[in-house]
């Protein structure tokens, strides 16, 4: 599992091994720790990865985070494999 840290800026990168260039709607489906879900519109990574660059505020709960890449390519829905990430305090928080 990969792991990141609360606040932490990067870009969240997830491959599909699917030619997602053609989706009219390209999006990253979230679930919190706490059980809120919400959604990204996704970057086109080359041809078949999605992307998201989070902010200092994005990434804002610890705990298991679920990722899923969302796309409609030609009206049909598809979704991806779901991905887990940890985000952790920093190491200087722990007590």
């Amino acid at each position: 599992m990969n792991t990141l840290r609360v606040a932490q800026v990067c870009v969240l990168t997830f491959e599909t091994s699917t030619n997602i260039s053609s989706a009219s709607t390209k999006e990253i489906n979230y679930r919190k720790p706490d059980g809120t879900v919400g959604t990204w519109t996704a970057s086109l990574g080359g041809t078949t990865q999605a992307t998201y660059t989070t902010t200092g505020s994005t990434l804002n709960i610890v705990g298991k985070w679920a990722f899923e890449v969302y796309v409609v390519i030609s009206g049909v829905d598809k979704y991806f494999d779901i991905t887990y990430i940890d985000v952790i305090a920093p190491l200087d928080t722990w007590t």
